[in-house]
């Protein structure tokens, strides 16, 4: 019984040593920040008469000129990265577009980045092409953000909206 009490001293001992060392190393002030957020991407789209539409917003709420590294990144349903350029028509439609998924910009402290697609009927990508998830990685110490985005379906015939799904992103709370 010594024997066997002597020995699971040893191994809880050698455990708070061993969690004591790895708690010990500081967290690396670079490591990034990551948010996944899901995508409505089953609405109303097709090549005859309806597209879908997705914007999304990132804004940088810090104050200042703090500047940050950003990455957003979107995939398709079967897990494919998206990395087309978005939609930039601000006189006729209102869309801008002011990153390229996939690709690291710097955002300034209480300035928005805007990305904008639309998919299917009379657009420029198919509908298979619609962003089924993402993912925001913030590459600075520095930046706190809050993202919003939604999935909007459209029928060409008449205008009537067929889905509208807000995304909900990090429960709407800055990151």
């Amino acid at each position: 019984m010594k024997q066997w009490l002597k020995k699971t001293g040893l191994i809880a001992a050698g455990v708070v040593a061993l969690t004591s060392v790895v708690s010990a190393v500081p967290v690396s002030a670079d490591a990034s920040r990551v948010v996944y957020f899901s995508i409505q991407s089953n609405t109303a789209c097709n090549s005859t008469d309806r597209f879908a539409s997705f914007m999304f917003n990132l804004t940088n709420v810090n104050g200042g000129s703090d500047a940050s590294n950003v990455s957003v990144f979107l995939y398709s349903a079967d897990g494919t990265s998206l990395t087309d350029v978005g939609l930039n028509i601000p006189d006729t439609a209102g869309y801008t577009t002011n990153f390229v998924a996939g690709t690291s910009f710097t955002l300034n402290g209480q300035k928005t980045a805007s990305y904008n697609q639309s998919y299917g009927f009379g657009q420029a990508l198919p509908c298979t092409k619609r962003p089924a998830w993402g993912k925001i990685v913030v590459d600075s110490e520095y930046g706190r953000f809050i993202a919003s985005a939604e999935m909007r379906a459209t029928r060409t015939t008449n205008g009537q909206i067929m889905n509208n799904s807000t995304v909900v992103i990090n429960n709407s709370q800055p990151f």
